[in-house]
């Protein structure tokens, strides 16, 4: 693909390179595929689904915080999100991480096994992350029920509450 030449030659020799390579990384040592792995590519026809929701999400966080910037009466009121969710594994875990930080206005600083530590640009951004609506997309992403997937939550607005 990166020699611009689109012929079946070129075309064959790059898969079959991409096969021997993948073959080979699947025998290092320390190189296998755990329960994440296999959960992952069970629930890979999902992720057609859930990467439009997430686009709109991203559209939707965008236009908030292009509105916070432009507008003077809106005031900025950054805090700090803790909360814990339940995901399957360590995957779904990354892609919860992934997708708040993707949407505006939230950005995921910490990820501590079920525990999240996320900063929000609002109120607003700190209390839909807690309502749960990503987290539990990304849990029927990978095969959980989506429910009650946010506890322990809570929003820290002076760094002395940390």
């Amino acid at each position: 693909m990166m020699s611009g030449k689109f012929d079946p030659v070129h075309i064959g020799f790059g898969l079959i390179s991409v096969g021997i390579v993948m073959g080979l990384q699947l025998r290092l040592p320390g190189s296998r595929r755990d329960k994440a792995d296999k959960a992952l590519l069970a629930h890979f026809h999902r992720f057609p689904f859930y990467l439009p929701w997430l686009a709109v999400q991203m559209v939707q966080a965008t236009w908030q915080v292009a509105m916070i910037v432009l507008s003077p009466r809106i005031r900025i009121d950054p805090c700090l999100v803790e909360f814990t969710s339940d995901q399957p594994h360590s995957v779904a875990r990354v892609t919860l991480g992934n997708s708040i930080t993707l949407t505006p206005g939230t950005l995921t600083l910490e990820v501590d096994g079920d525990r999240y530590r996320v900063h929000a640009l609002t109120r607003r951004n700190a209390d839909e992350l807690l309502e749960g609506a990503i987290p539990r997309h990304v849990a029927r992403l990978f095969g959980g029920t989506g429910e009650r997937v946010v506890r322990d939550g809570r929003i820290v607005t002076k760094p002395g509450e940390l």
